[in-house]
């Protein structure tokens, strides 16, 4: 089973300092504080559960890139993923075996635009039928990270289209938070975590294709 960690930077009074140049680079582009300290305190979370969970490894160094696969510097046998919507940030780290994360706020929404890009037919109506807005809302929030932690999973983020990635009724539902699919021949485990009612948190995995 995957070992995965869930921070609020909101309970850290800590200023979250960038772990190298691409990191400092990066969290300069954003025009806001906030943003960045959001970003970089993902990052730090990942980093933090990596030294927790592979004993004398001391200074955990992460290579992300454009929608691909991230990996630790050095433990390419390792999966890892991190997310995070706004304070709140998830990461996840597996061996041997692909994964992916992704967390998302539960906000009060328009919800059809983006559903019209994401989701299959059956997915939209599915969610549209639902008549209690929370329910509605918790049901999307479901859907999107899903289709985000199994295309993380993939290897490919948001350019592998969300709408090729099909979530089962039964986990949109609320139903079932832990089932079994199938994703391009490769079976995996699509799990939702227990986190704050605030938010949503998707995890996929598999051990059926070694890194």
């Amino acid at each position: 089973m995957p070992d995965w960690k869930l921070s609020d930077r909101r309970d850290d009074p800590r200023t979250f300092e960038p772990a190298g140049a691409a990191e400092a680079e990066r969290a300069a582009r954003f025009r806001r504080q906030d943003d960045a300290q959001d970003y970089l305190h993902a990052r730090w979370l990942m980093r933090q559960l990596a030294a927790r969970c592979l004993p004398g490894l001391i200074d955990p160094q992460l290579e992300s890139f454009d929608d691909a696969r991230p990996i630790i510097h050095g433990h390419t046998e390792i999966g890892v993923s991190w997310s995070r919507s706004g304070p709140i940030a998830c990461a996840v780290l597996l061996r041997g075996a692909l994964v992916g994360i992704d967390i998302e706020r539960i906000e009060d929404r328009d919800t059809a635009a983006i559903l019209g890009m994401v989701a299959r037919p059956q997915e939209i109506d599915l969610i549209n039928s639902i008549e209690v807005k929370s329910d509605q809302l918790a049901a999307f929030h479901r859907l999107w990270t899903a289709k985000e932690a199994i295309l993380k999973c993939r290897g490919e983020g948001l350019r592998g289209g969300a709408k090729s990635v099909e979530v089962p009724a039964e986990y949109l539902t609320g139903a079932e938070g832990n089932l079994i699919i199938h994703d391009r021949a490769v079976e995996l485990c699509l799990m939702r975590l227990d986190v704050e009612n605030e938010a949503c948190c998707s995890l996929a995995f598999s051990a059926q294709k070694p890194i």
